[in-house]
């Protein structure tokens, strides 16, 4: 059965959810999040022309190299802060995603080489298989991750003064110019 690696688009930034509110912009993220982790695992079992390996193992690096970084920074230096100062009942919900993200980046530091290698030799699959249990690990991690931010702390986001949120509103788009 031949997996296809262009049976879907990106969302969008504002696709779904409004881009003026934090919240909103989150779950923007979570959406591409997701999105790149479905094609991360079609790259692996896919049976498709090595353009098409190509072209998505090149998506792949980029999306978790530079908009997954930011979205990162977005929580690590603006939000992460931001709670443990107005919320510290979500303290251990905190601690849980900065212990995450420290877990996130040691595997895409193993990941990355090996979607950058596909994007060059989409024709020699074998480090793409070789690294299909650090692509789940990922896959389990990272959709865990977004369940626990989606549940625990994006409640409290909406609490936050609409000062803090205009301020983290700001720096997400600074981030991004």
């Amino acid at each position: 059965m031949l997996v296809s690696l262009r049976s879907e688009t990106v969302p969008s930034r504002d696709a779904v959810h409004d881009e003026n509110d934090v919240v909103g912009r989150l779950r923007s993220c979570h959406g591409r999040i997701r999105h790149f982790l479905d094609l991360a695992a079609r790259l692996a079992r896919a049976d498709a022309p090595p353009s098409d390996v190509s072209e998505a193992a090149q998506a792949l690096a980029r999306y978790f190299s530079v908009g997954f970084a930011l979205h990162a920074a977005d929580e690590d230096d603006s939000l992460l802060p931001r709670l443990r100062l107005c919320s510290p009942s979500v303290a251990s919900a905190v601690d849980r995603m900065a212990q995450e993200h420290r877990e996130i980046e040691a595997l895409l530091s193993s990941l990355l080489p090996v979607w950058r290698g596909a994007a060059a030799w989409p024709t020699d699959r074998s480090q793409l298989l070789a690294a299909e249990p650090l692509r789940a690990d990922l896959d389990e991690l990272l959709r865990g991750h977004l369940a626990l931010e989606e549940a625990e702390v994006f409640p409290v986001i909406t609490r936050l003064s609409a000062a803090h949120q205009a301020d983290l509103l700001q720096e997400m788009r600074q981030r991004r110019r």
